[in-house]
């Protein structure tokens, strides 16, 4: 829903360190209420957040895959690097280990365009994210009189 949903992107934002210019997403109904791709229309409270927030909300088209590449990968990635073992104690247990598989396939991995190492370039690409806003806007489903 689309409390969950404003929920992950913050905590996205704070584990990038920023907020990138432009969030590509996909046509889900949390972010497009109505159309698809660039002809869509971006739910009221996506686009409050994404303009509180500063980023720029870029819809793939439908059926494109190959137009949000960088989130396909991680998929692929997510399945291929998946938790060793069945059980974890906590969340943190499973996302240090996601983290640190992620990281070993990003040191030998070749980005395509700078040629360098996927987690040199994403080095890179960091410091051009902007800044965290002081404070995160929260999502809430409850408004009370």
């Amino acid at each position: 829903d689309q409390v969950h949903w404003l929920r992950c992107h913050n905590e996205s934002f704070r584990r990038l360190g920023g907020v990138p210019a432009t969030n590509r997403v996909d046509n889900e109904k949390t972010a497009v209420c109505r159309g698809a791709g660039a002809w869509g229309t971006v739910t009221p409270a996506y686009a409050a957040y994404a303009r509180s927030m500063r980023f720029h909300v870029d819809a793939c088209g439908p059926r494109q895959p190959q137009a949000k590449g960088k989130t396909e990968i991680k998929v692929r990635l997510a399945r291929r690097l998946g938790p060793k073992r069945g059980a974890y104690d906590a969340l943190e247990e499973l996302q240090a280990e996601s983290d640190a598989s992620l990281a070993t396939w990003a040191k030998k991995s070749r980005c395509p365009i700078t040629g360098r190492s996927v987690w040199d370039t994403w080095e890179e690409e960091r410091a051009h994210l902007q800044p965290l806003p002081p404070v995160m806007p929260e999502p809430f489903d409850t408004v009370v009189q």
